[in-house]
């Protein structure tokens, strides 16, 4: 649809990724700036970590939509089979996101600041929101 270029990523390889830390606008926003990052774990899968902000398109909830989500896809599932799945931060699960306990439950995922998934030998941490996010990706030993 033309509305993101390759530019706007940042793209990693598991295999040979460094520590980094990078400043990610919201992905909704169309400029030139940096919206998320990919790191490729195998020729099927990769993590994503997206920069989201509400807008006036978002239904309001109980809780800020503004923050990061980190997500896998893998190529190797099937469409309708889970092949996109979001990471929430460890001891996040269901909520029900509407005042009135209505409504569907929702998996907490988005990263607030301080907040830190791992997922596939990565650990992602959101250190800084505001207008934009700040987030360190780095590789962790496996156990």
């Amino acid at each position: 649809m033309n509305w993101l270029s390759p530019s706007n990523f940042y793209c990693g390889d598991l295999s040979t990724l460094k520590d980094t830390s990078l400043t990610l606008h919201p992905i909704d926003q169309i400029d030139f700036n940096l919206k998320g990052a990919i790191i490729k774990i195998s020729d099927s899968k990769a993590v994503v970590v997206e920069s989201r902000r509400e807008t006036k398109y978002d239904e309001k909830t109980t809780r800020s939509r503004n923050g990061v989500i980190v997500y896998t896809i893998d190529t190797a599932i099937n469409h309708g089979e889970g092949p996109m799945a979001l990471v929430p931060p460890a001891g996040r699960g269901l909520y029900y996101p509407y005042e009135n306990g209505g409504g569907q439950p929702q998996l907490d995922a988005m990263l607030y600041v301080g907040n830190s998934v791992l997922i596939e030998g990565l650990k992602i941490t959101l250190n800084s929101s505001g207008i934009r996010d700040i987030v360190s990706i780095s590789k962790i030993a496996p156990e």
